[in-house]
């Protein structure tokens, strides 16, 4: 639960950022492998990268990427925005 003073400072947080992109092929490859490889139940093709605004542990703010099925990536973008 936020402190009351951090509300007041709420303002002055710049505007919350999201989007919603294809994978571009550089993050295909850095998956491959790694955390995807052939027989996932999730084709690459079905997956999304979020680039979004979130806090940081220290209480900053950041832009930070996150891959999830393309099936609820504007309900996860939607999480984020509400949860900033």
């Amino acid at each position: 639960m936020p402190k009351e003073d951090d509300a007041s400072k709420a303002g002055s947080l710049p505007p919350f950022v999201g989007r919603i992109e294809r994978l571009p092929e550089s993050v295909r490859e850095e998956m491959r492998g790694v955390s995807w490889h052939e027989g996932c139940p999730v084709r690459l093709d079905d997956l999304r990268l979020l680039t979004l605004s979130h806090y940081t542990m220290d209480g900053t703010v950041a832009e930070g990427e996150l891959v999830v099925a393309a099936r609820v990536a504007e309900t996860v973008l939607e999480a984020f925005r509400e949860l900033y």
